[in-house]
């Protein structure tokens, strides 16, 4: 009987897993039924969860649903990255008050965790580069060849797209689609996307190249240990766009670069529309 209860709990999970990687999130009726009756402490959300945490339909559920894993799973790392992806949502949709309280969750309860660490760097408010000031100087790793830095004179003389992302940041994977038909229109007009990532291995990046979206374009990671310090200096959030002119200069940030709002946004500034 426990057998047939875990994997009715993992066969929910993995239909709404297919829904997202499949980008349609077409979800039935059933499923969202399914879906609320997986048990709050099952540990099938550690073996799946973090397809679940992309998911705007398990973002809908929320309310006490929620708040019931969040307090009585029995892995606080699942708890921890369940906490972080909802601040992380609460921030991009500026619902501060929600982001606060999670933050604060986060910061003071699950601060030696991976994910409280990591909230502390990229998830906690203060200044970052902004509109009309030069791109901070950086050297990133290239993840097509480790001997290989990419810095601020690879890009010179074009418009780059610096995106700060990581394989398991939902709203990151959603722009793939957008990101990949902005370099396939205008590249050939002088735009360069470079896209960092904040995994926890290289190799995650290449599985996701290799099995969803090609990414042809320069792709670098940020080591460990010094993802602190570039989150601070970039005042990384997940995702971060940042629209670089062929000078070095910041011209666009945040939502203008989200979406479909890219392709407009870049007509601004490139020929060739």
């Amino acid at each position: 009987m426990a057998h047939d209860m875990i994997l009715t709990d993992e066969l929910a999970i993995e239909y709404l897993e297919t829904a997202v990687l499949s980008k349609t999130e077409r979800v039935t009726d059933h499923c969202r039924q399914q879906i609320s009756s997986v048990s709050s402490s099952s540990f099938a959300w550690v073996y799946h969860g973090s397809a679940a945490l992309q998911a705007k339909m398990f973002h809908r559920l929320r309310g006490h649903y929620v708040e019931t894993i969040i307090s009585s799973h029995p892995s606080s790392s699942f708890r921890a990255n369940l906490i972080f992806h909802l601040c992380s949502y609460a921030k991009q949709e500026k619902k501060r008050p929600e982001y606060q309280k999670l933050f604060s969750t986060l910061a003071n309860e699950y601060g030696n965790t991976p994910a409280g660490e990591l909230a502390k760097n990229v998830l906690r408010e203060h200044e970052g580069p902004a509109i009309g000031t030069r791109i901070p100087s950086f050297s990133f790793t290239s993840l097509d060849s480790g001997n290989y830095a990419y810095s601020n004179k690879d890009f010179l003389g074009k418009y780059v797209f610096m995106d700060f992302w990581a394989t398991w940041c939902g709203p990151c994977v959603e722009e793939m689609e957008y990101l990949h038909a902005a370099y396939a229109r205008f590249h050939q007009y002088g735009f360069e996307i470079l896209s960092v990532s904040f995994d926890a291995s290289p190799n995650h990046v290449k599985h996701f190249r290799s099995t969803k979206w090609k990414m042809p374009w320069a792709n670098a990671y940020v080591e460990s240990e010094k993802q602190t310090e570039v989150g601070r200096t970039f005042d990384v959030q997940f995702p971060k766009p940042i629209l670089i002119s062929p000078s070095g200069t910041i011209v666009v940030l945040g939502d203008a670069l989200r979406g479909k709002n890219l392709g407009k946004t870049l007509e601004k500034y490139l020929p060739g529309k």
